[in-house]
């Protein structure tokens, strides 16, 4: 009962701090003869920048529409601006009145989580996998456990800034070196090396006494060519084996965005990890995960409007699972 207490208390602060709402539309191409398309976005703008990269090849800059009550954005009045593909803040007051609007509830970002009870092999999917796992196994790489702040900041400086650049471009967001030296308080730094080369790091955070979640990952000048050679296996299978013989039952393996043609979280699901929506819990006292939603709302009547979701599939909330949404011509 305090759980849903404090629950409700959250979601009508969280409700009431979003009651206004800024705008900002942004058009660009689709590719694929998809089209022009015109998103629109309420809240904060930075929440959505991925959701731009990845729909559109070419982009305008967001441009400020205004600002308009949550219940009018959903009711779809005739001051909300055109759109092909809008997407709002819900959190878990306004979430059933959105789906009653018809609304569709996609979740931020997903989580993988592995069960590490078994051999790591035994937790590989496909047998061309588990292939190339053996090939990596065989060059021999080897992990150590990293402390010196010196170390951090070489990682920082020529590891994790220069892969998230070089993988993300323009949308890059990364914490700063003090956010690190804060995960360490409780996480464990690794390095990855081949013979005597440091050429990538990891750090990882315990989530209670048996879970692991994989923070952050970063190689050697964020290199294409050791992105090829498989150095996020390498550094994933060592820290995978280290977390299994330590006691650990579960791996988060990261957050992705709820893309089901994303690379990264495509990457994951090469193991048998299970996918999971974000959760409200308590952390250090502190309620987290009531914003872990957007609402979604496709004009199926557009050509571009179906383009969006025949381009890029989504996970959508339903109930207390995830499925899949997406436009088959």
């Amino acid at each position: 009962l305090r759980r849903k207490v404090e629950i409700v208390g959250a979601s009508l602060s969280n409700t009431l701090e979003n009651w206004w709402l800024p705008g900002y539309r942004v058009e660009g191409e689709l590719g694929c003869d998809g089209g022009r398309a015109t998103l629109l976005y309420f809240g904060d703008l930075p929440q959505y920048n991925q959701w731009s990269h990845h729909f559109f090849t070419e982009r305008s800059d967001a441009s400020y529409v205004g600002k308009f009550r949550w219940i009018d954005a959903i009711r779809r009045k005739s001051n909300i601006p055109d759109y092909d593909l809008a997407l709002f803040p819900v959190n878990p007051l306004t979430e059933p009145i959105s789906v009653k609007m018809g609304w569709h509830i996609i979740p931020r970002y997903v989580s993988c989580v592995l069960d590490l009870t078994d051999t790591t092999e035994n937790l590989i999917r496909s047998h061309t996998f588990k292939q190339q796992v053996k090939a990596i196994r065989a060059k021999n790489y080897q992990i150590r456990e990293l402390s010196a702040d010196s170390d951090l900041e070489d990682f920082y400086h020529k590891m994790l800034l220069p892969t998230i650049k070089e993988r993300h471009g323009e949308v890059a967001f990364t914490s700063g070196l003090d956010s690190l030296k804060s995960l360490l308080q409780e996480g464990r730094f690794f390095g990855l090396y081949r013979d005597t080369e440091w050429i990538a790091g990891r750090i990882v955070c315990p989530e209670g006494l048996d879970e692991l979640r994989l923070a952050v990952v970063g190689w050697k000048n964020g290199d294409e060519k050791l992105l090829r050679e498989g150095v996020v296996t390498a550094i994933l299978v060592k820290t995978i084996d280290w977390a299994g013989g330590g006691g650990f039952k579960r791996m988060n393996l990261g957050s992705s965005i709820p893309f089901i043609n994303d690379g990264p979280l495509n990457a994951k699901l090469r193991w048998k990890a299970k996918i999971s929506m974000p959760q409200t819990q308590s952390v250090s006292e502190e309620l987290q995960g009531v914003g872990g939603f957007v609402g979604a709302d496709f004009k199926i009547a557009s050509n571009a409007g179906r383009a969006i979701l025949r381009k890029a599939p989504l996970l959508e909330k339903h109930g207390r699972t995830l499925r899949v949404i997406g436009w088959e011509s």
